[in-house]
Formats: structure tokens, sequence, C-alpha cells
């Protein structure tokens, strides 16, 4: 669906599609990171990140603040696919144009809510 489309977008800050497959590795990094099981070039990449930002950050400090962000946007994230899901579904099983309406109202008052609910 075109609009959840545009909110995923939204909702990582228009990242382009390599920034978000980057999102991955660098979640991945940071759970490693905080477990102490990251390996050294875990901890030169961080770093590398680290001296890029200029913020004065340790590597669990940006390793911290990487898993709360991942957290968050995968949560805002699975909230659509799950709102779009059922908007898809009712759609399908829709009968008359009324259901179809209905379906798409309800969609867009769970987006909004959603939205104002910090998903």
């Amino acid at each position: 669906m075109t609009i959840t489309n545009k909110k995923r977008k939204q909702l990582s800050n228009n990242a382009a599609l390599e920034q978000m497959s980057n999102y991955i590795d660098k979640e991945a990094r940071a759970r490693r990171v905080v477990a102490k099981t990251a390996t050294d070039a875990d901890n030169a990449q961080l770093q590398a990140e680290i001296d890029g930002r200029g913020f004065g950050e340790t590597l669990e400090e940006l390793a911290n603040k990487q898993i709360k962000l991942a957290d968050a946007l995968c949560l805002k994230k699975s909230y659509l696919d799950g709102i779009e899901n059922a908007a898809l579904y009712a759609i399908e099983q829709a009968k008359s144009q009324a259901d179809i309406v209905s379906a798409t109202n309800t969609f867009n008052t769970k987006l909004s809510t959603g939205a104002s609910n910090g998903k």
C-alpha cells in the first residue's frame, strides 16, 4: 500500500535503501558490542562512526543508542505491517463498496492513532 510505504520512509527519516540495509548490520554489531561478543572488526567499524560523529561517545554508548533506535523503528514498522495486512484482508473479503470504505476508514484511524501513540 502506497500510504504505508510513505509512512515507512517517514519513520526512517527518508533514508535511502542503502542506509536502511546498513541499519540491520549496525543493529547486529551494536548488540554484539553490548553482549561483549564483538569482533575487532565490529569494534573498528563502530569506532569509525564514533570518530566521524565527534560526540565523544564510547563504543557501548553508541551501541546502546543504535539498539534503542532499532527497537523503536522495528516496533513502529511492525505496527504498520499489522494494520496494512488487516486492511488488505478486509478489502479482499469485502462484499460491497461500503465494506471497502469501512476497511479504509479503519486503516486510516489505526494509522493516525498508532502514530500518536508512538507506534
